[in-house]
């Protein structure tokens, strides 16, 4: 796969930003949804968000927010079923605050699929919003896959409404088996960014520290082969 022309830019920028981090110390390793603990974590919900408060001057916080934009435009164009796409649709909740920029910006029709509302006494509760038929080949978009048990359970609403969902397009792999998890059950996989190559570029940049990258590359060793 062709490498996203501003990786190490956006990289380093998503670290800046506070988006992308790693621990100081093996106490501080984070619990992630699988319940494995993680030396660093990618959120990516706050991009579009700008502050004066920020360390980052606001003009660079716009630069890093297109540059996420573009990288996941990016993803789509080199994802396998691109060319018989209908639509995306978004993965709950991570990548709901940027999905409609990255629709608008690659000029794809979007279907919005909507977090579960246990108890909501009013409305339609239509699983999924937007215009469709039966049979439209939809591209999942989310943040990040970590072991890809999340983009499980996100199969039966999509294709129990009669939507063909052949594959994901995500920004971060966290390199946890992710990937063959869902080529096992018939799901294809495009990933921006590895997180082995992200940790690399803030090594050599500087951003983190050595025994940081230590266990990060360890992590990745532990958990990458396994389903």
């Amino acid at each position: 796969m062709a490498q996203f022309e501003h990786t190490e830019e956006l990289v380093v920028g998503l670290y800046d930003r506070g988006e992308l981090g790693y621990v100081n110390s093996k106490d501080d390793f984070i619990e992630l949804k699988s319940h494995r603990m993680s030396p660093n974590y990618f959120n990516g919900r706050n991009v579009l968000s700008i502050s004066s408060k920020l360390d980052m001057p606001r003009v660079q916080q716009r630069r890093i927010a297109r540059l996420t934009v573009e990288a996941y435009v990016f993803g789509i164009d080199q994802a396998k079923n691109f060319s018989n796409m209908d639509h995306i649709i978004n993965l709950p909740q991570a990548v709901n605050p940027i999905i409609g920029a990255i629709a608008l910006l690659h000029g794809d029709s979007l279907l919005y699929l909507r977090t579960p509302e246990d108890g909501k006494g009013y409305g339609k509760h239509k699983p999924i919003e937007g215009q469709f038929e039966e049979g439209d080949i939809v591209l999942g978009i989310d943040n990040v896959i970590s072991d890809g048990k999340t983009k499980r359970e996100v199969t039966e609403p999509i294709e129990g409404s009669g939507l063909v969902l052949p594959e994901f397009v995500v920004l971060v792999d966290r390199e946890e088996g992710g990937e063959a998890a869902l080529n096992a059950a018939g799901y294809d996989l495009t990933s921006v960014i590895g997180m082995g190559a992200a940790t690399r570029i803030l090594l050599d940049a500087g951003r983190i520290k050595p025994e940081q990258a230590e266990w990060s590359f360890a992590y990745i060793e532990q958990y990458q082969a396994k389903v």
